[in-house]
């Protein structure tokens, strides 16, 4: 699908990039994936994905932000918000962007599971 909209110039709005919330909350118990309780191994992966953004500084909704942008073909990130405080939140994540480098992704995609192939 990217490539298609890619070579036609089709500018593509990704959403979802928290993933029902698990990438914006961390693995903790109640974290929602694909909008139902995240099972024990995606809690694990994201705990793997948080560790590695640490080492990097960045805080793990800043990556999934980021990893979202990286393909050539998406134009936009819709991020939602619930309340002012996520607004505030959003705002500086959009300036914490321009700071990151390929490095915290790159290392990601080591965990497997596909998470950094474009």
């Amino acid at each position: 699908f990217l490539p298609l909209a890619l070579n036609r110039g089709i500018g593509v709005m990704a959403g979802g990039v928290f993933n029902s919330g698990v990438l914006a909350t961390g693995p903790l118990p109640g974290a929602k994936y694909d909008y139902a309780i995240a099972p024990p191994e995606i809690l694990e992966r994201t705990a793997k994905l948080g560790a590695i953004c640490a080492r990097h500084g960045v805080e793990l909704p800043t990556a999934a932000i980021h990893f979202a942008r990286l393909h050539p073909a998406v134009s936009s990130v819709v991020l939602g918000a619930v309340s002012p405080a996520e607004v505030e939140r959003i705002s500086e994540t959009r300036i914490l962007l321009t700071m990151l480098g390929g490095k915290v992704v790159y290392d990601a995609g080591k965990i497997g599971g596909g998470a950094a192939a474009h």
